[in-house]
């Protein structure tokens, strides 16, 4: 991992091969495991640097592959999860998603009332968010949103889905419209 210091442009390389084998050493004889563990290490890394990374910010993950319960082999996307601090950053905050139930979803299209409710079932077992929380209010919502690293000179970018795994991102929407999804899901 190299991080260039935009004051003296120098390249200093914090990752130490050392580290590394320790971090993987200590999270388990699995190779999945092991490569969790050096991710970690590398996350932590990124993270110990503020001008990498805004507080708590920061996403990282790894692809590994692991036998599931019946002795087949799956592709797991462990993903860094929210309320981690990459700078603290422990092998729990990378929850691992199956990745080809995921990509199944990707083939469909236009969703029915049902399949909506298959995904987000799909979401939830993942331990991923469906919905925002009812509490927050618009205000929040929007100072959140304009904290987030897509956001360029206080400009919400925002990603849309032209359909089910694809995506566009954009700044191009009428404040009004945006005010009135916030509002309603601030409701």
């Amino acid at each position: 991992l190299q991080i260039i210091t935009s004051e003296i442009k120098i390249i200093k390389d914090l990752y130490k091969n050392k580290e590394a084998k320790q971090w993987r050493e200590n999270h388990g004889d699995l190779e999945a495991d092991q490569d969790l563990g050096e991710r970690v290490y590398t996350s932590r890394l990124i993270g110990f640097n503020p001008d990498l990374v805004m507080h708590g910010g920061g996403n990282t993950s790894v692809k590994v592959d692991r036998t599931n319960i019946y002795g087949e082999k799956e592709r797991v996307l462990h993903i860094k999860g929210s309320g981690w601090d990459l700078d603290t950053l422990q092998a729990p905050g990378l929850p691992g998603v199956r990745l080809d139930p995921l990509c199944k979803l990707r083939q469909l299209r236009n969703l029915s009332d049902e399949e909506t409710l298959r995904v987000d079932s799909i979401l939830s077992k993942a331990d991923l968010p469906i919905s925002i929380n009812k509490t927050i209010d618009s205000e929040t919502l929007i100072t959140a949103m304009s904290l987030d690293k897509k956001s360029i000179d206080g400009k919400i970018r925002l990603v849309l889905l032209k359909s089910l795994g694809d995506s566009y991102l954009t700044d191009s929407y009428s404040n009004e419209n945006f005010m009135k999804v916030v509002n309603s899901f601030c409701q």
